[in-house]
């Protein structure tokens, strides 16, 4: 990423704090940010592609915890919360 490319993403990033609380995650090989946010109504893990201005939720059920984007670009590990809030034994 070059100078350019540093200013745009810092724009981006800007507009996503405003909005919502969110967690970066990383950056994924197409170069599209990866974060955690409770948007929507749950937490959850969104894609936002800046070339096509699109952003997009790639978790369809909450979210407990999720890793960094791998160092690859091409890999995020995270947890579901199956019991819904409630405590499973």
């Amino acid at each position: 990423m070059g100078g350019e490319s540093y200013r745009d993403l810092i724009e981006i990033l800007e507009k996503l704090v405003s909005q919502h609380p969110y967690i970066l995650l990383g950056v994924d090989q197409k170069e599209r940010i990866i974060y955690y946010t409770n948007e929507g109504g749950f937490a959850s893990i969104w894609i936002y592609d800046q070339k096509e201005n699109i952003k997009k939720r790639i978790t369809d059920y909450p979210i407990l915890w999720a890793s960094d984007v791998s160092r690859d670009l091409r890999r995020l590990v995270f947890t579901r919360d199956i019991g819904k809030g409630r405590e499973l034994q």
